[in-house]
């Protein structure tokens, strides 16, 4: 039964404190169970109890957006940008969330901070290009775009993909 299990996980966190593998059973739980705003609290617990982990700012943003709920997740990524991340998923979320929104400036402006890190490989970055080039605005975004594709060359110049 679920509401044991969640109390049987609540009494772990009274003696234990928040641990990550209890708050993401839990969030588990809530899920499945359709208890979409508790699973979001304890992704908030999460981020909360293990600030500098961006995973679970990913993984709260990605449930967030799961629920049609996109500009919880902005807020919560853009907080993240703002305090210096240098994980390019974030950036990449927010650039996907700005492409829905048709705010290409701002989705081309997070991209391009994505693109700069070395640790987003080439393929990846590609695969957004050719996305954004079929963006029906895309030609009034030329320079943007090169720019992007030239960042690619240069962060990964061994890599025959980025020519």
């Amino acid at each position: 039964n679920n509401s044991k299990a969640i109390e049987a996980f609540d009494n772990l966190e009274k003696v234990y404190g928040i641990n990550e593998s209890i708050t993401q059973q839990k969030q588990r739980i809530y899920l499945k169970s359709n208890q979409i705003d508790k699973a979001i609290q304890e992704g908030q617990k999460l981020i909360q109890a293990f600030p500098d982990e961006n995973r679970h700012v990913i993984s709260l943003a990605e449930l967030l957006i799961n629920s049609q709920r996109s500009a919880e997740a902005l807020s919560i990524l853009e907080k993240a940008a703002q305090n210096q991340s240098y994980d390019p998923r974030i950036y990449l979320i927010l650039a996907q969330i700005y492409q829905k929104e048709g705010k290409l400036t701002e989705a081309l402006n997070y991209l391009k901070i994505a693109f700069q890190n070395p640790e987003l490989e080439a393929s990846p970055k590609i695969n957004w290009m050719i996305a954004f080039v079929q963006e029906k605005d895309a030609p009034s975004y030329q320079s943007d775009l090169t720019e992007l594709a030239e960042s690619i060359v240069k962060v990964h110049p061994d890599n025959p993909q980025a020519y």
